[in-house]
């Protein structure tokens, strides 16, 4: 009864409410019917104080799941256009979630705002998924983001010579899927870094 409790508590943003279920021990990563975390509910329905309280709760950051808990949250809040939520939860998981959003930000004004929440871009644009070695240009290919995404991972850092673990750039994938544009894009930024190792050899 309590994560019943819990998740309507993060729907309806009932702060005193969502204190009392987690004081008297109630899971903060309980699952609806529709397997959603009260956190993901949170950030769908837009509840900053709820997402704020669920995000830093020490019980929450103490369980090795809540990192892949609010990559979720994070998305959620980005399909829904909910900048607040994100911001939210960024001011206490930038450093652990912000490279998992930046390998699924779906546009530029997503990307935008986990930038304002990283002190140090470059330590984390680097960052590779697991279990495909994808680099954030690959996740970007990948999922199909529009071409200003390719444009300002670059911009930011991003190097388009990497390898995924099938040994393919983030061109050759792009140029899989069909996706000239930003494969001509890619080759270009490779061609110009390859031309300044020369040069500078």
């Amino acid at each position: 009864m309590c994560n019943v409790r819990q998740t309507r508590a993060s729907q309806r943003c009932t702060l005193p409410c969502l204190t009392k279920l987690m004081q008297a021990g109630a899971d903060p990563f309980a699952v609806s019917a529709f397997g959603e975390e009260p956190l993901l509910l949170a950030a769908r329905f837009n509840s900053v104080a709820a997402v704020r309280f669920l995000s830093q709760s020490a019980a929450f950051k103490a369980d090795s799941r809540a990192t892949s808990v609010v990559a979720k949250a994070l998305l959620t809040a980005a399909k829904y256009g909910h900048p607040a939520c994100i911001s939210a939860i960024l001011e206490a998981w930038a450093a652990a979630a912000g490279p998992h959003l930046l390998h699924a930000a779906k546009d530029v004004s997503t990307l935008d705002e986990v930038l304002k929440h990283l002190t140090d871009v470059a330590s984390v644009i680097g960052f590779r998924m697991h279990e495909t070695e994808y680099s954030v240009l690959h996740s970007a290919v990948a999922a199909k983001r529009p071409v200003q995404v390719s444009c300002k991972l670059l911009k930011l850092g991003a190097d388009p010579l990497a390898k995924d673990g099938d040994d393919q750039t983030a061109a050759d994938l792009a140029r899989a899927e069909g996706q000239t544009l930003i494969a001509q894009l890619l080759d270009r930024a490779a061609q110009d870094i390859q031309a300044r190792t020369v040069t500078a050899a």
